[in-house]
């Protein structure tokens, strides 16, 4: 498998032509974030927040509609969980489990959602759970981040409380196939 356009590390309901590529290239889809990593990213929200405008002013000035012909009003982009859960972190595996039992946090983005009135960014955090042969990489809701455009500025709306890297009390379990086919052949050519 070779490397990922931007587009096969995303999932979305729009036409990936409709996405400008200034946005795309600043939303880390299909990777997993150190934080030194996650800092970049929050340190690039104000140019996320200023892509975001031009992909509005993009969709206005080239009169571009949605399937129903109605100009678009949202998009909303989110991870493609089978090329992360199956093809980025099966990579790293090991080296991300003890990154966890040392205590370093490990998040990646999950959905980013655009509108006329403003953005929401999803990110998810990796944890670890006790399992019957060592850890497990798990999911759980990390911090949403918004911007509201009458106001200009991101703020949290929601960061999950529980801090522990090892065994939280509410987790999710990753997908346990993938179901692009391609990804599928990937993922039993590693086992």
């Amino acid at each position: 498998m070779s490397d990922p356009t931007l587009l096969e590390t995303i999932d979305s309901w729009s036409k990936g032509s409709l996405v400008i590529n200034k946005l795309l290239k600043l939303l880390p889809f299909g990777r997993t974030l150190s934080p030194a990593e996650y800092s970049e990213f929050q340190s690039n929200l104000p140019r996320i927040a200023s892509a975001a405008q031009e992909q509005l002013l993009y969709w206005h000035l080239s009169q571009s509609t949605a399937p129903n012909n109605h100009p678009f009003e949202t998009l909303l982009l989110w991870n493609n969980n089978d090329y992360l859960w199956f093809y980025a972190i099966p990579l790293q595996e090991q080296h991300l489990v003890d990154q966890l039992q040392d205590g370093v946090r490990i998040r990646y983005l999950e959905k980013f959602w655009l509108s006329h009135s403003q953005i929401e960014i999803d990110i998810q955090d990796l944890r670890l759970v006790t399992a019957p042969h060592g850890y497990q990489l798990v999911t759980m809701e990390g911090k949403e981040l918004t911007y509201k455009w009458n106001d200009s500025t991101w703020n949290t709306t929601r960061e999950n409380p529980d801090q522990r890297l090892v065994d939280p009390t509410i987790y999710y379990l990753p997908p346990s196939e993938p179901t692009d086919v391609e990804i599928l052949k990937f993922a039993k050519d590693r086992r």
